[in-house]
């Protein structure tokens, strides 16, 4: 049995962060969401794209990043 909205809702200060982990437990949809924070669907879906993108763009940097360190490493065959 899932965990109720109310319940989700209390230990986030944040309106959003409170809808985002809402919707992440798979359990409510969209309009479920809506109903319990007083916003229309829509809403809801624009902060969950929102976070998403936010993590899709933290995974590329960490990626670049990583791929840049290592891209720039010297090349051992050139050290003799």
């Amino acid at each position: 049995m899932a965990v109720s909205l109310s319940v989700i809702r209390r230990p986030h200060k944040n309106r959003d962060h409170a809808i985002r982990a809402a919707y992440e437990t798979g359990a409510y949809s969209y309009q479920q969401v809506a109903k319990e924070f007083g916003v229309h669907f829509t809403t809801v879906g624009r902060i969950v794209r929102k976070a998403m993108k936010s993590e899709a763009a933290a995974d590329t940097m960490s990626y670049q990043l990583a791929h840049l360190c290592f891209d720039n490493r010297p090349d051992p065959d050139d050290a003799r």
